[in-house]
């Protein structure tokens, strides 16, 4: 994870002097003003112009307001100053990205009063928006109105790449995500390091000669996922969350005639989220019961007689911080067994971690690749609090915006007590490849 985090970083520094520019782009400035107006300072019908680093807001919010306001922008690199001017009457209100070619008029749905926030009526007028002059473009002016719902309208005001790392991408991942039933994305991001977070995913791992049973070749998969049932606002920058997750996490030994499947381990629970900004938590109550497979249990046990049962129930929590841009992230969290079968399994367990969320490398239409890392640990007092370690690396693709379903590719590796059922007292190590699916 080190050297993964200091190439990124020795490579964006290698690029600094290359894009001193990007920073001080005027539209880049725009979009960034607009965007802190709109969900910061709910300023949604403000008008700003960019010119040479000048700043123009077309507003009159309140003294204090405007101190907040001007110490804000003035930490963003290009910016030379802050002016706040009436702003002029609009008789309808008109949307035009600031890098639309001057000759392209196209028609736009536009809201024409009220909005998200104003408390007004709203309404839909199909509208030709005038095209945008090369002048007014350059200068980084943006016109009034209303933010579209879609996250991707960020797309075409954000700065430019610079050989294709987007060091931009995660300004506009914005705090408000979707709202009502079944919304998309999952206020607590999924934890990228630990092995049994509920998801998709099919690795191979090498256990050789780690693994007290002698296992080498093995193949882990998990079937399931999180759905969230309902999101709401639960006031400012404030979100919160329910929902269910299931998964059934299995391994097989490779080496074996038949592929033996070895172990299942079946997880079925709830959970509650709130967030607010960067800082999340995340409340879950599940239960879990492992079950032999019955290729290990012909070759090791050759009986059912001596198969035992292991289950527990856990209820456990997380706390979770995103800094700068949401391009790191660290988190900890605990948990508490209960209703454990065998009846003396230790009842504590500690976890926490840090993630690595890089910016995009590289862009295809709506799919963007970023590279992404992380490392997970677990203290269990069952296993007398020893560290087991979690570490995984790779790319990821999503289409942008922050509630996307993410494709990981990463390499993985552990070292600890066994995360599967039964065989937590072994203590095993394996590095390998894995895809990993969240949604």
């Amino acid at each position: 994870m080190k050297l993964h985090i200091g190439w990124t970083a020795l490579f964006v520094g290698a690029l600094c002097g290359s894009t001193a520019n990007l920073f001080a782009n005027d539209s880049y400035i725009a979009g960034y003003t607009t965007a802190e107006l709109h969900f910061q300072y709910h300023l949604a019908n403000t008008r700003v112009k960019v010119k040479n680093g000048v700043v123009t807001i077309f507003a009159q919010p309140a003294k204090a307001e405007q101190k907040r306001i001007v110490a804000r922008l003035e930490h963003v690199t290009g910016v030379r100053d802050v002016v706040f001017a009436a702003p002029a009457p609009q008789a309808a209100t008109t949307l035009q990205a600031t890098t639309e070619p001057a000759a392209r008029r196209r028609s736009v749905a536009v809201t024409a009063a009220g909005g998200p926030g104003t408390g007004g009526p709203a309404a839909t007028t199909p509208v030709v928006a005038e095209p945008v002059s090369a002048g007014a473009a350059s200068a980084g002016e943006l016109p009034p109105g209303p933010l579209p719902a879609s996250p991707k309208y960020w797309h075409r005001v954000r700065a430019p790449y610079a050989f294709g790392l987007d060091l931009n991408r995660h300004r506009r991942h914005l705090y408000r995500m979707p709202t009502g039933f079944l919304p998309p994305g999952q206020l607590f991001t999924p934890l990228l390091a630990d092995p049994k977070w509920p998801g998709f995913s099919a690795a191979y791992a090498n256990y050789a000669p780690y693994h007290p049973g002698g296992l080498n070749a093995v193949v882990q998969v998990a079937l399931g996922g999180t759905v969230p049932l309902y999101r709401g606002n639960l006031g400012h920058h404030w979100q919160w969350e329910t929902g269910l997750f299931a998964t059934d996490y299995a391994y097989f030994n490779t080496n074996a005639q038949n592929v033996d499947l070895q172990n299942n381990d079946y997880q079925v629970g709830g959970y509650t989220a709130v967030r607010h900004k960067n800082l999340s938590f995340l409340v879950r109550f599940f239960h879990q019961s492992s079950h032999l497979g019955d290729g290990y249990i012909v070759n090791n046990l050759g009986t059912t007689q001596d198969v035992s049962v292991f289950s527990y129930e856990q209820l456990s929590g997380f706390v979770s911080l995103d800094f700068f841009h949401r391009w790191f992230r660290v988190y900890t969290g605990g948990g508490y067994f209960f209703d454990t079968n065998p009846y003396d399994l230790g009842k504590i367990i500690f976890q926490y971690g840090a993630e690595f969320h890089g910016p995009a490398m590289a862009r295809f239409h709506d799919l963007y690749v970023s590279p992404v890392a992380g490392i997970d640990f677990k203290n269990w007092a069952e296993t007398h609090y020893s560290t087991d370690i979690s570490a995984r690396a790779g790319i990821q693709l999503d289409n942008g915006t922050i509630s996307s379903p993410r494709l990981q590719f990463l390499l993985e590796f552990y070292h600890g007590h066994s995360p599967f059922g039964q065989f937590y007292t072994h203590v095993i190590q394996f590095v390998g490849i894995g895809m990993h699916l969240q949604y």
